[in-house]
C-alpha cells in the first residue's frame, strides 16, 4: 500500500501527523520516505538519477528521516530533488517502494507521477497560504487531516473552495497532531 500524506504549507505538521501514523500502525512495517523540493546545496548525486540525492536514514536523528525511524519505520528515506527534478527522481524511489509490503511518503508533488491508494492533505484553517501544488492535488485526497487550534477561525478554508465539501476530515490537535479516528481509518484502508 502507497500512503502519502501532503499538506498546504512547509511548517503545517505533515512530519508529525506522519509519525503517529507510524506508531499507531506498527503491524504496517512502513517503509517512509521524505521527499524534499529545493537546491541539492552541494549534495552530489551519488549515482542514483542526475539532479536528485537519495540517502538511507539508519539513525535516530532529528531530521524528519530520523523521525519516521523513532517513530517505528522499517527504513527510511530522504530524497533530495532540485525545483522540476521529481519526475526523474521517482525512477530512482521505484525499487524502494517495491521492496516492501507498505510505504508512507511526505510529499505533495509525488501525487504527479505516483497513484497513491491513500492521499491525506494535513491543513490549517488558521493559515492563510497553500501550495500551488496542494491546490492542484485536493480533489485527489481521500482524506483531510485538519489541525485544531483553539480560537482559530478559519482562514484558509475559503481559499479552498467547493473541494473539500465531500471529503472526509479529521481533526487532530498539537502537539500529537494525531487521533484515533484518523488511525481508524488508516488502518482500514491497510486491510481492505
Amino acid at each position: 500500500m502507497l500512503v502519502v500524506i501532503g499538506g498546504q504549507c512547509r511548517k503545517v505538521g505533515k512530519t508529525s501527523v506522519l509519525t503517529g501514523l507510524i506508531r499507531a500502525t506498527p503491524q504496517a512495517r512502513w517503509t517512509a520516505v521524505k521527499i524534499s523540493h529545493h537546491a541539492l546545496q552541494g549534495c552530489a548525486p551519488t549515482g542514483n538519477r542526475p539532479g536528485c540525492l537519495l540517502v538511507e536514514e539508519t539513525a535516530l536523528t532529528h531530521t524528519d528521516s530520523g523521525r519516521y525511524l523513532e517513530a517505528g519505520a522499517v527504513r527510511s528515506y530522504w530524497l533530495r530533488t532540485r525545483p522540476g527534478g521529481l519526475r526523474e527522481a521517482v525512477s530512482a524511489l521505484r525499487p524502494i517502494l517495491e521492496a516492501g509490503p507498505n510505504s508512507i511518503l511526505e510529499s505533495d508533488g509525488i501525487v504527479e507521477f505516483l497513484d497513491p491508494d491513500l492521499y491525506l492533505v494535513v491543513l490549517d484553517f488558521s493559515l492563510d497560504n497553500v501550495k500551488q501544488t496542494t491546490l492542484r492535488h485536493l480533489r485527489r485526497a481521500d482524506a483531510c487531516v485538519v489541525i485544531a487550534r483553539a480560537g482559530a477561525l478559519p482562514v484558509t478554508e475559503h481559499l479552498l473552495g467547493m473541494t473539500l465539501e465531500a471529503k472526509p476530515r479529521y481533526p487532530v490537535t498539537p502537539p500529537g497532531f494525531f487521533s484515533r479516528e484518523l488511525a481508524d481509518f488508516v488502518r482500514g484502508r491497510l486491510t481492505a
